[in-house]
């Protein structure tokens, strides 16, 4: 009788490991749902500065339109010049602007919302987006994503 006792506590606390195990198991998979997939290109994009973009439309809008517009492409070395984001810029973003960052006259608009967070006035990332164009008095690029080339220091952020 006693072995039969010792062999169910320990067969009860086998199972309450496993279940523990298990439970560790699904809460860490539930962790990795945030992250962010690396982009899959079937061709590799067109690498284009933004100065000669910006030129090309300014001299020719309709044929730089018609080469360009709604493709994608690597613009390297972008320098940040504003970031306006729910972390850096709150009272902005509350006054409804659209988040997104801006190297001279071009809009860059995020894929990911929360990865402008990341960057600040000063940096200078890489950036893949497809060109919109001139939209009113902007010239935009939409579904940007970014790597970091050259960091520096954050700001505070604007609110907590």
């Amino acid at each position: 009788m006693m072995k039969l006792d010792l062999l169910e506590r320990r067969c009860s606390n086998l199972i309450i490991i496993l279940l523990a195990v298990a439970a560790l198991l699904v809460m860490l998979s539930a962790c990795a749902g945030g992250l962010h997939d690396l982009p899959v290109f079937r061709n590799v994009p067109e690498i284009l500065t933004l100065d000669m973009l910006v030129k090309e439309y300014s001299e020719d809008p309709a044929a730089a339109s018609e080469k360009y517009g709604g493709r994608t492409y690597l613009f390297p070395g972008v320098v940040v010049d504003y970031v306006l984001s729910p972390t850096l810029t709150p009272a902005d973003y509350q006054l409804g602007g659209k988040p997104h960052f801006t190297s001279g006259q071009v809009t860059l608009l995020a894929r990911y919302l929360y990865d402008l967070d990341t960057i600040a006035p000063g940096f200078t990332v890489d950036v893949q987006g497809e060109v919109q164009g001139w939209v009113q008095s902007e010239f935009v690029i939409t579904n940007c994503i970014f790597s970091i080339a050259k960091g520096g220091d954050m700001p505070p952020p604007g609110a907590y």
